[in-house]
């Protein structure tokens, strides 16, 4: 399949699980992949937790901009605010997640560059799809840290990670998302049914370097 079609049905499965939303939870516009020919040469996929004022358009944006200006025939609808990001900032943020994302390119992890022309040439996904907040500095509108919209978000986006992984076929999904958002990654996030029991922790980091929880390989070992 050639990248503008794996574009579009990216961008497609998005329109589709959102269309039916009504307003109401003052949602930004979805953090909707830009996929590369990079990406498809390596299968890399690094999924953070969410993204933190998101290109504001005004009040809910999740129905007043993305969905009320849903144009089919655009192949890379709604990727916008992604690009732009990529291009602007992710090779300057001091932030955690694009340290690590850069160091990936850095110690040869990957090939190339982390971005060209606002293309990473990997796959970011976030577990939260979309999110409420307004000011940097605020949490309320924040899936991480708001318990009542962290359901709201997983409810709305139940089986849209799953849907992308079957369109995009990584080969290495890479979590930057906490430990304390396991259940929720792997019971909510990716609809599987087991018990956090069922989780076995391997050590990766032969070093000692890092804690278990910090650094490690899930195995799930369930019938389901």
């Amino acid at each position: 399949m050639k990248l503008p079609d794996i574009q579009k049905r990216v961008t497609d499965a998005f329109y589709q699980q959102f269309k039916d939303y009504k307003g109401g939870l003052n949602l930004s516009r979805p953090h909707i992949p830009l996929i590369s020919e990079g990406y498809l040469k390596n299968r890399v996929m690094v999924m953070g937790q969410e993204t933190n004022t998101w290109y504001r358009k005004g009040e809910d944006d999740l129905k007043n901009y993305y969905l009320n200006h849903y144009d089919p025939s655009n192949t890379n609808y709604g990727t916008e605010p992604y690009k732009e990001f990529v291009k602007d900032s992710a090779e300057m943020s001091s932030g955690a997640f694009w340290r690590f994302s850069r160091k990936l390119y850095l110690d040869n992890v990957l090939e190339g560059n982390l971005q060209n022309d606002g293309f990473l040439n990997h796959c970011w996904i976030n577990l939260f799809t979309t999110e409420a907040v307004n000011e940097k500095n605020e949490t309320d509108g924040r899936p991480t840290k708001n318990l009542t919209l962290r359901n709201e978000v997983l409810s709305l986006e139940k089986g849209l990670h799953l849907k992308l992984f079957e369109i995009l076929k990584p080969e290495m999904l890479i979590l930057l998302t906490s430990p304390s958002l396991n259940t929720d990654l792997i019971t909510g996030t990716f609809g599987l049914e087991f018990s956090e029991a069922d989780i076995e922790f391997l050590n990766v980091d032969k070093d000692g370097i890092f804690e278990m929880s910090e650094l490690c390989e899930l195995k799930i070992n369930s019938p389901n």
